[in-house]
């Protein structure tokens, strides 16, 4: 169920002045901070929230998942941004990417943002050298997408180092360039069937990053090129060269086979503190999906996992 819940008391109040004032607020959930709401109040204030903000003249929209057990402990939790491919929505990569009933049983935070498209024309976001109208345009999605971090944070008990940024074909070219442009926002990135069209990429700290590719995509070629399809048609680079700045920031020389099978490839690396971690999955003969699991384990689950396992700056047992 989508939900807007009403305001309450004092705390919801001071929210309210502080984002309008900062210009973030089109209609804000109640502040969430500090709240350890009872079982009645937690029920209202979880699911799913469709929210608002108006950036550089544009209004963006986004969905915001909070899970009930948000409320069951005081400790800071964990955001995942999931961004949804061309011709999609927030709500439609929610349904595929299955994030949600994940953040419910892990106690995470998940933001699915909206692309924006001209009537009758492709959603889609610019991510440097694609895609559609938002690239012709000059959309300033990496400006949408980092205030709405920033209104997430302002009203909710985010760990700041435990943000993670994922994305689906379009979604992981601006997952990508995202990474690039705030790397300190950053402690981890997942890529599926994405490539990096931003240049240049210099990041100033190592930072895990997993990738998911089919070798038979035609949309996003794993080798690189040209993509079938509109809004792919321009040349893309390939899945090796998209993740060479994460490469050379964890100081791997080689991404050496770790698995083989005949559906699945697994390539990966570390850097010398051996928490960074670089993982490909190559899908032998995949398409342009999201796969429903990678190597046997559902693939949002698969990539949450590895971005917590590989942040040096999450704690055993948080």
């Amino acid at each position: 169920m989508i939900r807007s819940p009403p305001m309450r008391g004092a705390r919801a109040y001071r929210i309210v002045c502080v984002l309008a004032l900062s210009g973030l607020m089109h209609f804000a959930l109640p502040f969430m901070k500090g709240l350890n709401a009872q079982q009645q109040d937690a029920e209202v204030l979880s699911g799913d929230f469709e929210e608002r903000l108006r950036v550089s003249g544009l209004e963006r929209s986004f969905r915001l998942h909070v899970p009930a057990t948000y409320y069951e402990r005081s400790a800071a939790v964990p955001l995942v941004v999931v961004i949804h491919g061309a011709y999609s929505s927030g709500a439609q990569i929610a349904a595929t990417s299955a994030f949600s009933p994940l953040a419910d049983q892990n106690r995470f935070l998940v933001a699915y943002p909206n692309s924006i498209a001209p009537r009758g024309g492709i959603a889609a976001w610019n991510a440097g050298g694609c895609c559609g109208f938002a690239r012709d345009t000059h959309v300033r999605d990496s400006l949408f997408l980092r205030r709405m971090i920033a209104w997430i944070t302002e009203i909710a008990d985010v760990d700041p180092g435990r943000i993670y940024v994922v994305g689906y074909s379009n979604g992981g070219m601006m997952a990508y360039r995202m990474a690039c442009q705030y790397p300190d926002l950053f402690s981890g990135i997942a890529v599926v069937a994405g490539s990096r069209e931003i240049e240049p990429c210099e990041l100033s700290h190592a930072m895990s990053l997993m990738v998911v590719h089919g070798t038979a995509d035609r949309n996003v070629p794993y080798g690189g090129g040209r993509g079938s399809e509109s809004p792919f048609s321009r040349s893309k680079q390939s899945v090796r060269s998209s993740m060479r700045p994460w490469l050379r920031r964890a100081g791997c020389l080689r991404l050496p086979i770790l698995s083989a099978r005949a559906d699945l490839t697994v390539r990966g690396c570390q850097d010398p503190s051996g928490r960074t971690q670089i993982r490909l999955f190559s899908l032998i003969g995949g398409r342009h999906v999201w796969p429903p699991s990678v190597d046997g384990v559902p693939t949002a689950r698969r990539i949450f996992e590895f971005l917590e396992e590989s942040n040096s700056r999450v704690r055993p047992g948080s």
